[in-house]
């Protein structure tokens, strides 16, 4: 039976090691007495029965000291276990509060993000539309408002243009410059308003004429007008400048007060950068305001070349 008692004693101290260890108190009040009556029963029927029960008991107290020592370790872990735990959850809470403030400050980042598009898309908005102005106003800034041709700005612009890009590829460039035959007859005559719709026709037969990519119809200046054309040889642009005054024969704008036909004619001055040397723009502008003068000079109504005054184109359009 003493095996039995050694056995129940040994149990319950190691079982107490899993459920009390924790608080040692506990244990020690479990543990000790079990231990005490134990180690005194032994001792007792040592000196009384059987000395070899003292062994006995000496390995009981070896065992109990094992024994708490294994529980004031275990109880040691125990609690420091418990400890994380506690802190692991005011650290789970802590992030959790984190993650709430996180997301608090995600929604106002995303909140100000969409305004910040929607602000940048009005930004767009408003500079595409104001880049639309700009380039309205550009257009208008080069258009003839009366005609709808390109204006006297325009038309320095483009023929320095052409001239260059004609000095580049060794292509010809012509030029004519066309004045309306007595124009000022006309607007005494008929009034100022049918004079601005007589210069609208006068625009859209020129307009009519320009149809290759670079070609230019411009107002000069009051009923002066002109044509850029490059790529075009004198002989080719004396044949457009004929062409136009058939569409104003062919318009046929009454026009009582010219001696020189029943209807709206023009006089043109044609010169071209290949076939005379001039060197700049203002040059080739000079041969074709001569070549103008002449046909004027010589009835009006047709076209002179700068390459041959004399050779005057005429006449019966």
């Amino acid at each position: 039976q003493w095996p039995i008692i050694i056995l129940i004693a040994a149990g319950l101290q190691t079982g107490s090691v899993l459920t009390s260890s924790y608080l040692m108190r506990a244990f020690t009040l479990f543990s000790l007495p079990l231990f005490l009556g134990t180690l005194v029963a032994f001792v007792w029927l040592g000196f009384v029965r059987q000395p070899s029960l003292f062994i006995t008991a000496a390995l009981m107290m070896v065992w109990t000291l094992f024994i708490f020592a294994c529980a004031a370790r275990f109880g040691r872990h125990y609690r420091r276990s418990i400890g994380y735990g506690f802190e692991n959850l005011d650290l789970a809470e802590s992030l959790a509060s984190k993650n709430a403030e996180n997301e608090a400050l995600y929604l106002s980042l995303q909140v100000r993000i969409n305004d910040l598009n929607s602000t940048l898309q009005q930004f767009l908005t408003e500079k595409e539309r104001s880049d639309g102005l700009v380039e309205q106003l550009r257009v208008l800034s080069m258009t003839d408002g009366l005609t709808g041709l390109d204006n006297r700005r325009s038309f320095n612009e483009k023929l320095q243009h052409e001239w260059q890009r004609a000095c580049r590829s060794a292509q010809p460039l012509t030029l004519a410059l066309a004045d309306v035959d007595h124009f000022k007859a006309y607007n005494d005559l008929y009034g100022h308003q049918a004079g601005d719709e007589c210069l609208r026709h006068v625009g859209k037969v020129l307009s009519s004429v320009t149809r290759r990519a670079g070609d230019c119809a411009a107002r000069y200046g009051g009923e002066e007008f002109a044509l850029i054309l490059p790529g075009t040889t004198l002989e080719e642009a004396v044949t457009v400048a004929e062409q136009v005054l058939a569409d104003l024969k062919e318009v046929a704008i009454e026009h009582k007060g010219s001696s020189i036909a029943p209807h709206v004619s023009m006089s043109v001055g044609v010169a071209s950068m290949g076939l005379h040397d001039s060197q700049d723009p203002e040059s080739l502008l000079a041969c074709a305001d001569e070549a103008l003068y002449e046909a004027k000079q010589h009835g009006r109504n047709r076209v002179v070349t700068a390459s041959g005054l004399d050779d005057v184109r005429s006449g019966s359009h």
